[in-house]
């Protein structure tokens, strides 16, 4: 009889083991040890004389067997499963079906019968993993991943060190059950978090307008803005200490024909402000990953005695035009299609263009860029391209208005890009150590939500780093974009709640009208009626007792009912 170590037993008799099964020669172990190998199973070294009749699992698998693919193996085991006696047990369940001691009675869990060693020295079967063959635990673990991730783009492989699984960690990505328990407003303490959020960013923003006066350094309020937005967030919440809250898009101050996200670093250039500049500020905040956006245009020194006039006058009256469209546009039922087509009406009656091709999104809980946009001014290829989309209640939108004095046409000038956000659905495996505590950084500190290099304590390191994670599109940058010089580009941001009884607008700005007086007005009469109604929302009866119960944690829960009827 084979006795495990390549050796012919000693006895005549019949021995038997889960293995071998009853009355083995030595003649058949050669071929019964490479199926089992095979299998990754450990070769026993039982040696028994009295062999039961009733035949085991392996018995019924052939040496051809030990390769085949584990589907066409499932009808085999199934039926030595059937031939095992009544009592022996049920297979475990698990990821790599890991069964310890199959001489013992725990072995009986996988199915087969106990082998009749029991000495821990007649016996080395002490645990064995019953997996693909040919298949290295390492594949499988990478297989696996990629199933959880839906198939996502392929990992590089992992790179050595800690950090290096910075290009091939684990994307959040959300399964059918929790897409299922996905968070939304319909609960009255997502509402409270998100109405906490906008209450910060209007708080912050009106902090920075004050501050932005001629002889102000762009940096200075950049770094203003968002040390502001990191102290009122750690005010909120204290007791939760896992709950991540603070900055969802970093300071940017995008002057005269700056398009957007132009937030310089300590080594760049800074830009000093000057009377009569359009300044238009960008900010974000998010509590518990419910995020609230705004941005606000103004000319700086402008007063009601120095009121602004021209084509500064036309652009910052056309954008906010359009944003108030939006508002009374974005609600239930409605599709996107309209609000863009209002949009070009309404920049079109001042001789103004909204910015080609910019996108308004949906946010989600830790989703900025979700996957129902507004589009402005589409191209012919972009209108065919562009998903037509319906609003409906308890969903949340960053609407986000862009409009040019000129053509409307945005383009990167070479300016360096310093706001980045991570993306979910890329993998690499990092090859530079820099490159790679930097995105490890980047995971742990911001997740998915858009961040400066200026909030890097080394921003040399920073600024080396990012190079290799934008390379291989692990992060998105936010382009610093121009139109044509002397064109003057005008923003107005505001983020808002689809409730059932209304929008619920909860950003925006400290515009002043009547601090504009542009030549121009809306000409069509459905824009001029829907510019004229009202936006606030329908009074509705509703205990709020809950989510106040709820965020009892909240410091500032008086304050996040204030915006309740903030249009």
């Amino acid at each position: 009889m084979c006795d495990g170590g390549g050796r012919e037993g000693a006895g005549d008799g019949a021995g038997i083991c889960w293995q071998h099964g009853p009355g083995r020669s030595a003649g058949a172990k050669g071929e019964e040890e490479g199926a089992a190998r095979g299998w990754g199973l450990p070769w026993c070294r039982a040696r028994s004389q009295a062999a039961p009749a009733t035949p085991n699992a392996t018995t019924l698998l052939s040496p051809s067997h030990a390769r085949a693919p584990l589907p066409a193996l499932l009808p085999v085991l199934s039926l030595a499963r059937a031939a095992l006696p009544a009592g022996s047990g049920s297979p475990r369940r698990g990821r790599a079906a890991r069964i310890a001691g199959s001489c013992s009675p725990r072995g009986r869990g996988l199915g087969f019968p106990a082998c009749p060693a029991r000495s821990p020295r007649s016996c080395s079967a002490r645990a064995f993993s019953l997996a693909l063959p040919g298949v290295s635990s390492a594949r499988r673990r990478r297989r696996r991943r990629r199933r959880s991730r839906g198939g996502g783009g392929g990992g590089g492989g992992g790179v050595g060190g800690g950090a290096a699984a910075a290009g091939a960690g684990a994307a959040p990505t959300m399964s059918g059950e929790e897409e299922a328990a996905e968070l939304t407003i319909a609960e009255d303490l997502v509402v409270t978090k998100y109405k906490m959020g906008g209450d910060i960013a209007n708080r912050v923003l009106r902090a920075v307008v004050e501050e932005a006066n001629s002889g102000a350094s762009v940096l200075c309020l950049c770094e203003k803005g968002d040390a502001m937005i990191m102290e009122e967030t750690g005010k909120i919440f204290k007791k939760e200490k896992e709950m991540k809250k603070g900055i969802a898009f970093p300071t940017s101050i995008s002057v005269n024909n700056c398009v957007c996200h132009f937030s310089p670093l300590k080594s760049d250039q800074d830009y000093i402000l000057k009377d009569g500049d359009l300044v238009k500020i960008d900010l974000g905040v998010h509590v518990d990953g419910f995020i609230a956006n705004v941005a606000h245009s103004f000319v700086i020194d402008a007063s009601k005695d120095n009121p602004v006039s021209g084509r500064k006058a036309d652009v910052i009256k056309a954008a906010h035009l359009c944003a108030e469209a939006a508002l009374r546009l974005v609600k239930p039922g409605n599709q996107n299609t309209q609000v863009t087509e209002a949009w070009n009406k309404i920049a079109h009656s001042f001789h103004c263009t909204p910015i080609e091709g910019m996108l308004s999104h949906q946010l989600k809980q830790h989703v900025i860029d979700g996957e129902k946009t507004i589009i402005q001014n589409p191209t012919d290829q972009q209108k065919k391209d562009h998903e037509k989309a319906e609003f409906e209640v308890h969903e949340v939108y960053a609407v986000d208005v862009l409009v040019s004095s000129g053509e409307g046409k945005a383009k990167d000038a070479g300016q360096r890009t310093t706001i980045y956000k991570r993306d979910p659905s890329k993998q690499y495996g990092l090859k530079m150590k820099t490159s790679r505590a930097f995105f490890s950084e980047v995971e742990r500190r911001f997740d998915t939500m858009p961040f400066t290099l200026r909030a890097f304590e080394d921003e040399k390191k920073a600024r080396m780093g990012v190079v290799e994670c934008a390379k291989h599109e692990l992060l998105q940058p936010f382009n610093v974009l121009y139109e044509k010089e002397g064109e003057f580009v005008a923003q107005f941001k505001f983020t808002v709640l689809l409730m059932p009884n209304g929008p619920m607008r909860i950003t925006s700005g400290p515009f002043e009208p009547e601090l504009y007086k542009s030549e121009f007005e809306v000409q069509d009469g459905e824009l001029k009626a829907l510019l004229q109604s009202s936006a606030s929302r329908k009074t509705q009866k509703k205990k709020k007792k809950k989510a106040s119960k709820n965020a009892e944690n909240a410091t500032t829960g008086e304050t996040a009912e204030e915006n309740e009827a903030g249009d």
